[in-house]
């Protein structure tokens, strides 16, 4: 029993230890629309994306320099909101589209902390746009909430929502306790809003129609009679399930434009705990894995 408990401590300790000190490089973009920045898939940003990139915008370095798909263009390989993204390069490994060398900085060996902090003092917390107190101030009310996403030195990268809008800032503590540990600001909600659920049925409604289209014209115009390939959407708990009908979901015929259907589908759960998988015939949408 005494081997068990101690077992029990030393493996608490060696979690305890790799949660401190994982650690990471990060970008921060003062002006994103600046750069010329692609997705995941190597394309211009969407909508929904290019509203990820506010103002002082983190993103945490993967790759510092690596190549696109086309072998030649070289970029910095970044992640934001577990999310991949490219920041194209010039010949000299500068970002490209920053002729008037915005303000930009990387800093390397930073704590990564995934807490939520109340303010509990007064004009405690101030975020600043500049490393370490520099730039536009803004000050945190009592009772509000921060998310630190990574500790450089002595202070604290942080976001904060204001008027449903993200604000990204530096804090660095000058008095002890002016904030504490809490749950998230908001506990991530899990559920499949109806919102959210009509916004994801409407997207395969327009995918199902578009193969409609192809195929009465392919019919049309050869003759030949086939099955019209078409998705079907079923709720799972907090999960969703899309299936592509037969023979379809085994051949592979259709697999570009699933993976255009995946994109899509990302785009409509962006910055919401959720994920999108392609499966071979089956997309899934699932809560994301804890990061804890």
């Amino acid at each position: 029993m005494r081997k068990i408990i101690i077992l029990g401590i030393l493996v608490c300790v060696i979690r305890g230890s790799s949660i401190a000190q994982e650690r990471g490089a990060f970008i921060i973009l003062k002006k994103p629309q600046v750069y010329s920045l692609f997705n995941r898939y190597e394309q211009p940003l969407s909508n929904d994306e290019k509203r990820l990139f506010v103002f002082n915008t983190p993103l945490r370095i993967v790759h510092k320099k690596t190549l696109l798909g086309d072998g030649i263009s070289p970029a910095l390989q970044g992640a934001l909101m577990d999310k991949s993204f490219f920041l194209l390069l010039d010949e000299k490994g500068r970002l490209v589209g920053d002729e008037k060398r915005t303000y930009c900085r990387q800093f390397s060996n930073c704590r990564i902390i995934r807490d939520t902090m109340q303010v509990v003092k007064k004009n405690a917390v101030r975020l600043y746009t500049r490393y370490p107190s520099q730039g536009k101030m803004l000050s945190i009310q009592k009772g509000e909430s921060v998310v630190p996403i990574f500790k450089y030195k002595n202070s604290y990268f942080v976001y904060y929502y204001k008027k449903g809008k993200i604000i990204y800032g530096w804090y660095t503590p000058t008095q002890r306790a002016a904030w504490k540990t809490v749950t998230s600001i908001e506990q991530e909600d899990y559920t499949l809003s109806e919102e959210l659920l009509q916004k994801i049925r409407r997207q395969i409604e327009e995918t199902n129609k578009l193969y409609d289209q192809y195929f009465s014209h392919f019919t049309g115009t050869t003759g030949l009679q086939k099955s019209v390939p078409q998705w079907q959407v079923s709720v799972l708990d907090n999960s969703l399930r899309c299936s592509l009908s037969k023979p379809y979901n085994s051949s592979g015929q259709l697999e570009s434009s699933s993976q255009y259907l995946v994109q899509s589908l990302e785009n409509i759960v962006l910055g919401k705990p959720f994920s999108v998988s392609n499966r071979g015939g089956v997309i899934l949408i699932e809560p994301k894995r804890s990061n804890r």
